[in-house]
Order: C-alpha cells, then structure tokens, then sequence
C-alpha cells in the first residue's frame, strides 16, 4: 500500500514537471549580440498572454510614439510576432538561453545584468552631450575666426592662407572630439 501511494506521488511529479507550457522558457530579458548599440528585448507573461517589449531602453517606436508591448502569437511551441511586413518566429535555442527572430540572434541575460547596461547608456549619453558642446564650441570659434579674418585689410593671397591654416587646425581640432565632423561647420 505504502508503494501504491509513493508510486503514485512519484509519476504526479513526473506528470506535472512534464506538462510546463513551453512557452514559459522564453519568459525574461533577450540582448541582441553583435550590435553597436544596446537593445534588450523583454517576453513576459500576462495572465495566458505572452508580450514582448521590442527594446526596453526605449520608449518610443520608431515614429516618436510611446510604445506597447505587442502580444505574441503561440504556434506549436515558439512564438510569433508580426512586424506589418508578416510574421517572424521567435526560435529557441534547446538549451533555452539562445532567441533567434530572422536574422537577429539574442543571448538571456538576468534581470542584474540590466542596471550595468543602464549605466553604460547614461555614460555614452554624458559623454556624447559633452562632446557635442565642445564641437559646439569650437565650430563657434571657427565662425568668430573667420569672420575676424573677413574684417581686416589683408589681401586676398595672405587672407587664403590664413584661412586655410584655421581650417587644418579646426581639423585637427575636431577630430580630437568624438563625434565631431571635421568641415560639418564651414
């Protein structure tokens, strides 16, 4: 008798571990490889919905309108989203921890790998208003120099030169400044 129920209990658990939705393994955050910028996707589960935040480091679509999460559709244990074009098939990996959507491939990654991402965001976005400032700045310079130059009494020849030096070193300036353009200003 003492068999008969642990029997019993032990094909329960067996039953019960083998009935999970298949869906569920696609549940949490997806980095996309090989990009030069940061894009996570996020799949969580509403309820019997499965949704999908296409980039959770933007709000925006891209026509500047807040985003929704798209639901995703269930075909025979992988998941598909329509992108206005048809549809992709999220493929997984077997071991779970590989997306495939068309020619995109993501790697999971743990909800505590998110805030180092945030951080390096917040980092670039700094440094790239700072560098534009400078950029700014020295483009200024270089139109106050030029103007300056455009004012004195110097002839032509000596006036080209001069102009000409201001621009190599407005170069050189410039590509000192990530970002910066040498000749995006004149």
């Amino acid at each position: 008798m003492k068999s008969n129920a642990f029997f019993i209990i032990l094909i329960s658990i067996v039953l019960l571990g083998c009935s999970g939705d298949p869906y569920d393994k696609y549940v949490g955050y997806w980095q996309k490889k090989d990009v030069k910028h940061y894009e996570v996707l996020q799949i969580s589960k509403d309820g019997e919905t499965y949704l999908m935040n296409d980039n959770i480091f933007r709000e925006t679509d891209a026509f500047g309108r807040k985003k929704n999460a798209t639901v995703l559709k269930k075909s025979e244990g992988q998941f598909s989203v329509e992108n206005g074009f048809g549809s992709i098939v999220l493929g997984l990996s077997e071991d779970g921890n590989t997306l495939h959507a068309a020619n995109h491939t993501f790697v999971k990654i743990s909800e505590n790998e998110i805030s180092p991402i945030l951080e390096k965001i917040a980092q670039e976005k700094k440094d790239k208003e700072k560098n534009k400032a400078l950029c700014d700045a020295l483009s200024s310079e270089y139109k106050e120099a030029t103007a300056a130059l455009s004012q004195t009494d110097m002839g032509y020849k000596e006036r080209n030169e001069k102009r000409k030096a201001l621009n190599e070193a407005t170069k050189e300036k410039a590509k000192a400044i990530p970002g910066c353009r040498p000749g995006s200003f004149w």
